[in-house]
């Protein structure tokens, strides 16, 4: 079973691919397309590239649907044996911070870490969309209160940098 999920912007993990290596079986969720074609995938057990933006509007083509979080099950039930999963967009922040998030609460762990961590703002399409695929659901006043989680999150991170600054 997965051991370890890490949340990235693609560009820093390739860096660090590049520099550091692997250690055991890793692979990598990207939900970005501008991750294609780079050479440090190839340092990663196996790969799965998903172009989609980070919308949530349901009408936009590159949203992210169900059959992409299907894609994704399968993905992870393909290679269960990982120690590492890297899931990563362009920012690190919101498509990866909502799939990583339904991916550890898929698993029976507590995603709310994530939620209350000011560096991530989960997009809620993204995480409904993969609870779904994985057989889940989230009601929608606790998807409310999630948002507010990582809205306040952020809002006091900003207020203590701010406060820092004045100090």
């Amino acid at each position: 079973m997965i051991h370890l999920i890490e949340i990235y912007p693609y560009k820093l993990l390739c860096m660090q691919l590049r520099e550091q290596g692997t250690e055991g079986k890793c692979i990598g969720i990207f939900l970005t397309d501008n991750a294609r074609d780079r050479q440090e995938l190839l340092l990663l057990d196996a790969a799965l590239i998903l172009d989609v933006h980070d919308t949530l509007n349901i009408r936009d083509p590159k949203a992210f649907t169900e059959e992409h979080g299907a894609v994704v099950k399968e993905f992870l039930h393909k290679h269960m044996d990982a120690s590492c999963l890297y899931v990563c967009c362009d920012s690190g922040q919101s498509r990866s911070a909502a799939l990583a998030a339904a991916i550890v609460r898929y698993f029976g762990g507590d995603d709310l870490f994530i939620w209350e961590d000011p560096k991530y703002h989960p997009n809620t399409l993204v995480y409904t969309r993969q609870l779904a695929a994985l057989g889940m659901t989230v009601h929608r006043e606790e998807l409310e209160q999630l948002s507010k989680i990582s809205d306040n999150a952020l809002r006091d991170a900003i207020r203590r940098s701010r406060k820092a600054e004045s100090d």
